[in-house]
C-alpha cells in the first residue's frame, strides 16, 4: 500500500513544479510550430524529446516522493517503458495542437487518445514499481479514468486555443496561467493511478484516502474553467476587433473618393456609398432596387457579364467599361471586381469603380499631339514624314514642298501673340483647303510647313493654288492684311529616295528664294545642298575662330573734305582663316545671323575696337573715335548694355570715343526698349549713328524720336548720284532733314572723285569710302594716318 505517512514533500513539490514546467515547454512549442512557415518535422521531435523527459522526470519525483522500495530490474524497466511513452505522448499532444482546424470527431479521437496514453503509462509504471503490492479498487480507477479524462481534454482545448493566439503579452499571461493550472492537474494523476492500484495508508487519515481525488477534481474544475475564461477574454477581444473593423470598412466604403458597391449572385445591388450615387446619378434608393445591366452600355454589357461570372467562380478581375449615367452621359469607368467568400463560399462580388474618363480624354489627347501640331492640329514634322515615306513606297512620283509664311513674326510683335497664333492657324488652314484631302500636309516649326502633293498635280499649278489662297487678305483687329510666302520644292526620285532627304532639299531650294524679290517659288538643284554644305562648314569653323581669336579688324577712315582731315574709323570684322586666308564679312557675317552667332561675333568687336581705342590713345590717332555696328540679335540681349559698360571700363577709354552705329529695322524693333537703351548709351557718353539711312522707314516723325547723333547716308543712294534719275533729289533731301534735325551727316560707299566733290558741292563734307582710303589693319593705320593731322567734329 502506498503510506502518506512517509510522503518525501520536497519531491512532492519538485514533481509539480516540473510538471508546470512541461506544460509550459509544450504551450511554447505548440505557439511556435503554429507560426512557423517552414518544414517542422525536425523540431517537433526535439521539442517532444525534451518535454518527454521533464515528464518523465515529473513522474520520478512522485515515485521519489512516495518513497516506494523498487529494485534495480524492475527500475529499469519503469525507466525505458515511461520515457518512451512521455516522448510518444508529448509527440501526439504537440502534432494535435499545432493544426489549424480540428473537427469535432478529431477533437474526441485526440482527447481520448492523450487519456488513454497517460492512463497507460501511469498505470504501467504503477505494475512495474508496484507488481508485488497490487490490489485494483475498481470505483477508484474508473474515477482516475475520468478525472484524468477531464483533465485531458480540458488541456486540450486550452492548447488548441492558444496556438492560434498572435505572439503579445495578453497570450503569454494566459500561457503563464494555462501552464500553472494544467501543471497542478497533471501532477497529480500519478499518486491517483498509485492509490487507486495499490491503495493507501495514511494513519491518522484513514478515512480521508479520498481526499487526494477532492484535490484533483479541484484541480481539474480550475483547468475546465480556464478554457472558458479564454475563451469569454478571446471573444471580447475578437468583438472591439470587429466594431475596430467595421468602423474602418464603413469608413472606406463611405469616405472612399470612388464609387464603392456590392452585389449579390443575381446582380442586384446590396450596398452602395455616396460615391456611387455621384458616378450613377441614381439615388440609393433606386440603386438598391436595380441591377447593373441597366447602368453598362450595350456594347459592353456581354463582357462585364464575363468577368461578373469570374467574380462569382472566386477570380477577381479589373476592367474598363463605358458607363450610361441617370442623365444619359456617358463615362468611361475602372472596375476592380472581387468576390465576397464567406466559409469558402461566393456570395457576392464586391466592386470598386473609378471614373477616368478625364484620363482616357488625356491620355487620346496626348497620343494625338505626338502626331500633330497643339497650334494647328495638323500633322508634326514626325508624322508627316512618316506618312510621306508610306506614300512614296508605293513608287508614284510625287513633290514635297516646304512652305514659309512671312511676316507672322513681325504681327505677332505688332498686334501680340494671341493674335499672330491666330492668323497662323487661319493661313495654314487656307493651305491645306487648297488641295483638299488627297495631299498630306504638316507644320514643321515656327512658319513653316510641309505639303506632298501627288503626280496628278505639277508643281506650277501647286504654286498657282498656294498664291490664290493668299491672295485674298487676312483681318487682325480690323486690319487688312497680306501675307507672302517662300516654296521651295523637290520631286521623287529626281531629288531624293526618302521623305526627310526631299524635305531636306525643298528646305534648301526654298532659302534660294529669300535671295531674289521677284520670285516666291524655287525648284531644288543639286548645287544647293553643296551651298548648304559650306554653310554648315562656315558655322563650325566660324565658333571656333570666335573661341581661338582668329578674328581681327579693320579700319575704314572717315574723312571731311573741306578740312582735310581724319575723323574716325568704323571697325570691320575680317576672320583671318588657317587655310583659306583672310575672309571678308560678307562670307560668314549671313551665316553668323542665321546660326545665332552674331552676338558673340559682335562682342568680339566691341571688345577688340576699345582695347585698340586704348592702344591709339599714346599715338597721334589719339582721340579719334571708332564706330561698331550692332545686330538687332545683339540690341535684343538683355545684357547688352551691361557688356558695352564693362568693355569700356576694362579697356579704361572715354565712351564718348566709342560710337553706335544701329539700322533703321533695327530701331523699329522693340521700339520702346531699344530707345530706352540707346538713350541710356547716349547718356553714358557715346555717340548713336543711325546706318544705311534711306532704305527704310525716315520718316521726320519717326527719326525725331531716336536719340542719334549721326545719320550715314547709304551707298546705294551715293551710286545714283550720276544718275539722271532722282538720286540727287533723294540725297539732297537726306541732307536737308539733317540740317533741319541738327543730325551729323556723313555719306558711306564713296568710291569716286566725282561722288565726292557734288557731296561737298550739296554741304555734305564728311565721307567715307574707297574713294580716300579702303579698310586696313591697325598696323598700316597707323603708318598711313598716324602722323597726319587728325581733328574731332
Amino acid at each position: 500500500m502506498v503510506s502518506l505517512n512517509n510522503l518525501q514533500y520536497f519531491y512532492a513539490l519538485l514533481g509539480i513544479i516540473f510538471s508546470i514546467i512541461n506544460c509550459s515547454l509544450l504551450l511554447r512549442s505548440v505557439r511556435k510550430s503554429s507560426n512557423s512557415k517552414g518544414n517542422t518535422s525536425d523540431h517537433l521531435l526535439r521539442d517532444a524529446s525534451i518535454i518527454g523527459i521533464t515528464f518523465f522526470l515529473t513522474n520520478l519525483f512522485v515515485v521519489l516522493a512516495l518513497n516506494a522500495k523498487v529494485d534495480a530490474v524492475d527500475f529499469f524497466f519503469y525507466f525505458l517503458y515511461f520515457l518512451f511513452s512521455c516522448i510518444g505522448g508529448s509527440f501526439l499532444a504537440i502534432k494535435m495542437g499545432i493544426k489549424k482546424q480540428l473537427g469535432t470527431g478529431l477533437y474526441l479521437l485526440a482527447g481520448f487518445m492523450i487519456t488513454s496514453i497517460i492512463l497507460l503509462a501511469d498505470y504501467s509504471a504503477v505494475f512495474i514499481l508496484f507488481h508485488h503490492d497490487l490490489h485494483l479498487n475498481l470505483p477508484l480507477v474508473l474515477m482516475t479514468g475520468l478525472i484524468t479524462l477531464g483533465i485531458s481534454f480540458s488541456s486540450l482545448r486550452f492548447l488548441l486555443q492558444l496556438s492560434k493566439e498572435p505572439e503579445n503579452s495578453s497570450s503569454r499571461r494566459w500561457e503563464l496561467i494555462g501552464s500553472l493550472a494544467a501543471g497542478l492537474a497533471l501532477s497529480g494523476i500519478p499518486y491517483l493511478t498509485a492509490i487507486s492500484a495499490v491503495g493507501i495508508q495514511s494513519g491518522y487519515f484513514n478515512e480521508l484516502f479520498l481526499f487526494p481525488y477532492a484535490v484533483e477534481i479541484l484541480a481539474m474544475t480550475t483547468l475546465a474553467i480556464v478554457p472558458d475564461l479564454f475563451g469569454e477574454y478571446r471573444n471580447t477581444v475578437n468583438e472591439t476587433r470587429l466594431e475596430k473593423s467595421e468602423q474602418h470598412f464603413s469608413s472606406l466604403f463611405d469616405s472612399n473618393p470612388d464609387s464603392v458597391f456590392s452585389i449579390n449572385l443575381e446582380g442586384r445591388f446590396i450596398s452602395v456609398n455616396k460615391m456611387a450615387e455621384k458616378l450613377t446619378g441614381y439615388t440609393e434608393a433606386e440603386l438598391l432596387q436595380m441591377t447593373f445591366i441597366p447602368l453598362i452600355f450595350e456594347k459592353d454589357i456581354s463582357r462585364t457579364l464575363d468577368y461578373f461570372l469570374q467574380a462569382k467562380e472566386g477570380i477577381p478581375s479589373e476592367f474598363e467599361v463605358t458607363m450610361q449615367r441617370k442623365d444619359g452621359i456617358s463615362a468611361i469607368v475602372r472596375i476592380i471586381a472581387v468576390p465576397i467568400v464567406l466559409q469558402k463560399e461566393v456570395i457576392g462580388v464586391y466592386g470598386i469603380a473609378k471614373d477616368i474618363t478625364e484620363i482616357i480624354q488625356s491620355q487620346e489627347r496626348i497620343r494625338h499631339l505626338v502626331n500633330h501640331d497643339e497650334l494647328t492640329d495638323h500633322y508634326n514634322s514626325r508624322k508627316f514624314i512618316y506618312e510621306a515615306d508610306k506614300v512614296i513606297a508605293e513608287g508614284s512620283p510625287v513633290s514635297i514642298l516646304s512652305i514659309e509664311i512671312g511676316r507672322i513674326r513681325s504681327i505677332r510683335e505688332v498686334f501680340g501673340i494671341k493674335e499672330g497664333d491666330g492668323l497662323l492657324r487661319e493661313a495654314s488652314s487656307r493651305l491645306k483647303n487648297a488641295f483638299g484631302e488627297s495631299a498630306l500636309f504638316g507644320r514643321l516649326n515656327g512658319d513653316e510647313f510641309a505639303l506632298l502633293i501627288r503626280e496628278n498635280l505639277d508643281l506650277e499649278k501647286a504654286a498657282g493654288l498656294i498664291e490664290r489662297a493668299f491672295a485674298e487678305p487676312f483681318t487682325v483687329d480690323d486690319h487688312e492684311i497680306f501675307l507672302e510666302c517662300s516654296i521651295g520644292a523637290a520631286i521623287f526620285p529626281d531629288h531624293g529616295k526618302e521623305a526627310s532627304e526631299l524635305l531636306r532639299n525643298a528646305e534648301n531650294a526654298k532659302r534660294t528664294v529669300s535671295k531674289n524679290d521677284h520670285a516666291f517659288f524655287a525648284l531644288y538643284e543639286r548645287k544647293q545642298n553643296q551651298h548648304s554644305l559650306e554653310k554648315i562648314v562656315i558655322e563650325n569653323e566660324l565658333k571656333k575662330a570666335i573661341e581661338s581669336d582668329e578674328l581681327m579688324l579693320y579700319y575704314q577712315p572717315k574723312y571731311n573734305i573741306l578740312k582735310e582731315c581724319l575723323t574716325g574709323f568704323e571697325a570691320l570684322v575680317r576672320w583671318k582663316h588657317p587655310q583659306k586666308g583672310i575672309l571678308p564679312p560678307g562670307v560668314f557675317i549671313p551665316v553668323a545671323e542665321q546660326s545665332g552667332l552674331i552676338a558673340a561675333l559682335e562682342l568680339w568687336v566691341l571688345r577688340e575696337a576699345c582695347f585698340q581705342l586704348k592702344r591709339w590713345h599714346s599715338t597721334e590717332l589719339m582721340g579719334l573715335p571708332v564706330s561698331i555696328n550692332l545686330s538687332q540679335k545683339s540690341f535684343s540681349n538683355p545684357g547688352l548694355v551691361k557688356s558695352i559698360t564693362r568693355c569700356t571700363e576694362q579697356a579704361g577709354i572715354d565712351p564718348s570715343l566709342l560710337e553706335i552705329e544701329i539700322t533703321e529695322s533695327l530701331a523699329m524693333f522693340n521700339e520702346k526698349e531699344t530707345i530706352e537703351k540707346l538713350q541710356f548709351l547716349k547718356k553714358y557718353g557715346m555717340k548713336i549713328s543711325l546706318d544705311d539711312f534711306g532704305t527704310g522707314y525716315s520718316s521726320l516723325s519717326y527719326i525725331d524720336k531716336l536719340p542719334i547723333d549721326t545719320i550715314k547716308i547709304d551707298k546705294s543712294f551715293i551710286d545714283r548720284l550720276g544718275d539722271n534719275g532722282n538720286g540727287h533729289s533723294m540725297v539732297s533731301a537726306i541732307i536737308s532733314m539733317s540740317s533741319f534735325l541738327k543730325l551729323h551727316l556723313i555719306a558711306e560707299g564713296v568710291e569716286t572723285k566725282e561722288q565726292a566733290d557734288m557731296l561737298s558741292r550739296m554741304d555734305c563734307h564728311e565721307i567715307q569710302g574707297y574713294y580716300f582710303s579702303p579698310p586696313k589693319p591697325a598696323a598700316e593705320i597707323e603708318r598711313e594716318f598716324g602722323g597726319k593731322k587728325a581733328r574731332i567734329i
